[in-house]
């Protein structure tokens, strides 16, 4: 059975912050702007809203095999047989062998195989397969998946985690689930306050699929359900 040695994802872009403004929203362009929720409440902080944004699309990338945004995948392959792309959906686009006496990619014709991958054949070789996976539409996107990047959203920015998802910031209400202690700002007066920081249970950040149940949602869309 083939192997799949290596992974690459490029970037995906999960924002367009010229287009997500306020005055833009009669000229809404669901293509353009991809797969940014416009219910979201933005805030004053547009770059913060992006930072997030962009934050929990990871999260949920790191639990899922499926891809939403539209980016490049490399993939090194070696082993003979069928092999599919371990991420979906994916349409490959370059196929190569690592020519030894050269030592460069050469390109290469395969087989394609009803899976929606390619035959690597029993020569020894190692290949290069480079697909683009994900889509770029907002329709593209099934409700259980939107509701799902909400209720993650909801519980690592508002009272859960951080208003910017900063692990690292001392100063955060840990109230959520699988948070056992918190840290607290309260007013003394005279526009003066006091501070009370104590460390945070580490399952909050650790387990926020879980505790925010975006993750029984999403396993659907896992390799191998």
């Amino acid at each position: 059975m083939p192997e799949t040695v290596r992974q690459t994802e490029s970037g995906a872009v999960y924002y367009d912050a010229d287009l997500i403004t306020n005055s833009n929203d009669a000229g809404y362009d669901a293509e353009a702007i991809g797969l940014f929720f416009r219910e979201l409440d933005l805030g004053a902080d547009l770059g913060k809203a992006l930072r997030n944004q962009e934050r929990v699309w990871t999260r949920i990338e790191s639990f899922v095999s499926h891809r939403w945004h539209s980016r490049t995948v490399e993939w090194i392959v070696k082993g003979e047989g069928d092999w599919e792309p371990p991420l979906e959906p994916a349409s490959i686009t370059v196929t190569e062998c690592w020519d030894t006496s050269a030592q460069a990619w050469a390109s290469v014709s395969l087989d394609v195989n009803p899976f929606g991958g390619v035959y690597i054949p029993e020569d020894g070789s190692i290949y290069r397969i480079t697909a683009t996976v994900g889509t770029g539409l907002l329709s593209d996107l099934p409700q259980d998946v939107r509701c799902a990047f909400q209720r993650l959203h909801n519980y690592m920015s508002a009272g859960g985690i951080s208003s910017d998802l900063d692990w690292n910031d001392k100063n955060v209400l840990t109230s959520a689930p699988g948070a056992s202690k918190v840290s607290m700002q309260v007013s003394t007066g005279e526009g003066s306050s006091a501070s009370f920081d104590v460390d945070r249970s580490p399952r909050a950040i650790a387990r926020a699929l879980e505790y925010s149940g975006a993750g029984d949602l999403l396993r659907k869309y896992r390799k191998g359900r």
